[in-house]
């Protein structure tokens, strides 16, 4: 979550059950966010343990997929912006729980699938998918105290939820010889199963000692001069399938990844946009926007060659994916780009970004703001869309972020079997001036002797949750044919009859 954060302590392996304040103590605000998420990793474990790993009340049962609204029923729309040709399906208010995680739908929403009308007999799993987003002020302006004429306090956490269709190469689970829910949940397990993660590593590294008497020490292995949570965040990703089965070349892409050194908390509201409303995909064009300020101060504020995000409700809460068995949901990243301009008076800021649906990101229902990346200073490394690109023969190699912060993504034995990395998968490195290193866990170094170096860690975030919900088989135009339900329900406890 892209907090103001100090650090993430939270260690599940640790099996803590509460923080404890004690007295006269400094208060930081790692420790409470710690306890949160004891107290709910506790709740939603207990849950699973007495519901099952998916399952909705029998009393208000949600999530069924349908293809017709009941009569004297409405839907809002989850994809307004998709094409209206396109086959839609519905999906009914209620409850559902998803590995403890309850989600409420409090109407019916029509969800735009994207799929073109054509495929007849074609069929698909429909299963949810759910996380938690991070949200801020900007996003949610109830959530900051007006009192305070300006500045925002905590932050909140929300689960959102989509629904995704696997489509499926026969028409698997509709037959009565099997036995449904068990068969969408093996297909589920076998997609997923693929979703291991590449692995980074974290260090400080002590590189040339400096002769400025203004720098740290020679010694300290991290040189920068005040305390920084950075979070590495992949910005387009990367699966197997990517490569139609044949092994990347050495120099070629693999995915891209952008930084910051806190934790990506840097953000300025979108007031109003002026450029193009469409331009050719891929075309790099310049846009200028107007933000609601230009930060508190300059370590917090934006200058000409900063990297930013446009991000709006869309990015962050996701829609619809459709994909086939065994291709990962790579998922999809703001647009970035560089900061040409900035005029002080006016708080306009000109951009220059590729993409061609700027325009719709900027509308204002979306909530949109940008974001502060801070790798567009580096001019050592070359950037690709706006993002650092890594190739094949940079796996396992160390990759400076600044200040002796460096990183290093694993590499497969053998260059065999590359994992996946989805955008939006991130690592925070918590980076101290105190000792002059990160604050990341090591282990024995194969030299021996006592060494120790970093350790390879699968992505902090973010964490999915899925269950299936239906088979679907689509008719004839723009219709679904049939849809087999396989949800799971239980009784309220004191409804169960006594024994």
């Amino acid at each position: 979550m892209e907090g103001d954060f100090t650090r993430s302590s939270d260690d599940p392996d640790r099996s803590y059950s509460g923080v404890l304040m004690q007295q006269g103590r400094v208060q930081l605000d790692a420790d409470w966010n710690e306890q949160w998420a004891i107290h709910t990793r506790a709740l939603r474990l207990a849950l699973k343990d007495i519901i099952g790993q998916h399952g909705g009340p029998a009393g208000d049962l949600g999530f069924q997929i349908a293809a017709e609204l009941p009569d004297g029923v409405e839907a809002s729309r989850v994809n307004p912006n998709t094409d209206k040709a396109d086959i839609d399906f519905f999906v009914s208010q209620g409850t559902y729980y998803v590995d403890g995680i309850r989600i409420a739908l409090p109407e019916w929403r029509r969800v735009e699938t994207g799929i073109s009308p054509g495929q007849n007999g074609a069929s698909f799993l429909a299963y949810l998918e759910v996380w938690e987003r991070h949200v801020n002020a900007v996003e949610d302006p109830a959530i900051r105290e007006i009192a305070l004429l300006g500045p925002d306090t905590a932050t909140r956490a929300e689960v959102v939820w989509r629904v995704n269709l696997l489509r499926l190469e026969r028409d698997d689970g509709t037959s009565d010889d099997v036995n449904r829910s068990e068969r969408a949940e093996e297909l589920l397990r076998d997609h997923l199963r693929s979703r291991r993660s590449l692995r980074l590593a974290a260090r400080a590294f002590a590189e040339d000692a400096s002769s400025d008497p203004c720098k740290l020490a020679p010694g300290a292995r991290y040189r920068g001069h005040e305390n920084q949570l950075y979070r590495l965040e992949i910005h387009r990703g990367v699966s197997q399938a990517a490569f139609a089965g044949e092994e990347p070349l050495d120099d070629q892409t693999l995915f891209t990844f952008k930084w910051s050194r806190d934790n990506g908390s840097v953000v300025f509201p979108i007031e109003s946009y002026s450029g193009p409303d469409r331009v050719e995909e891929g075309k790099e064009i310049s846009v200028t926007v107007k933000v609601a300020h230009l930060g508190r101060d300059a370590r917090f504020g934006l200058t000409p060659g900063d990297i930013v995000e446009f991000v709006h409700d869309g990015v962050t809460r996701g829609g619809v994916a459709v994909h086939e068995q065994g291709q990962d949901d790579l998922r999809q990243a703001g647009a970035l780009g560089r900061v040409t301009a900035i005029d002080p008076e006016t708080r306009d800021v000109t951009v220059t970004v590729i993409g061609s649906k700027i325009a719709k990101i900027c509308v204002r229902s979306l909530h949109p703001y940008l974001r502060r990346w801070d790798h567009g200073a580096s001019g050592a490394q070359a950037h690709e869309a706006g993002a650092l690109p890594v190739t094949l023969s940079q796996l396992g190699t160390w990759i400076p972020l600044e200040d002796g912060v460096q990183v290093r993504f694993e590499r497969p034995e053998n260059d065999k079997g590359l994992r996946v990395l989805r955008a939006g998968d991130f690592w925070l490195i918590p980076a101290r001036t105190a000792t002059g290193d990160v604050l990341w866990p090591t282990e024995a170094s194969p030299s021996g002797q006592g060494a120790r170096e970093a350790s390879f860690r699968p992505p902090h975030g973010v964490v999915l949750h899925h269950a299936p919900l239906a088979f679907v088989t689509l008719g004839a135009g723009q219709r679904i044919s049939n849809v087999v339900d396989v949800r799971k329900r239980f009784a309220a406890l004191a409804q169960v009859p006594p024994t």
